[in-house]
């Protein structure tokens, strides 16, 4: 029983039911630190790169993607669209001008340098 409740979850997630009904089942992400910056994997399957948007923005990674498909039978067209929304709070200052991110075989992946510890911040302005 217990089996067929995870296969009906699994099916209804492709077809977009936790989008509809604003279920959310999560996504798969991993985000490991490294001395000189922070490295995000995200598993997002059946998405096109240009369907992905990324933004930087006062210590917050924001996330989006959206993926729309028409199915036809014989007698009705419908629409279906996956929607992904999320955000990443990043404890260290990021160097955001050297933000890279790539798309793989569904998984995205994004490194993120952080500001060394010996940088200034801001700027220093001499009092005569």
């Amino acid at each position: 029983m217990f089996d067929q409740m995870v296969r009906d979850m699994t099916e209804w997630r492709e077809q977009g039911f936790d989008d509809r009904f604003g279920i959310s089942f999560g996504l798969n992400t991993d985000l490991a630190e490294h001395d000189d910056e922070y490295v995000l994997t995200v598993d997002l399957p059946g998405f096109e790169t240009e369907e992905i948007d990324l933004r930087y923005d006062d210590g917050v990674l924001h996330l989006s993607a959206s993926h729309g498909v028409a199915e036809e039978s014989e007698s009705t067209t419908s629409r279906r669209t996956r929607t992904v929304t999320e955000r990443f709070a990043l404890p260290r200052e990021i160097v955001a001008e050297e933000i890279e991110a790539s798309y793989r075989n569904g998984v995205l992946e994004v490194h993120l340098p952080v500001v060394e510890d010996g940088e200034e911040h801001g700027h220093r302005i001499d009092v005569e």
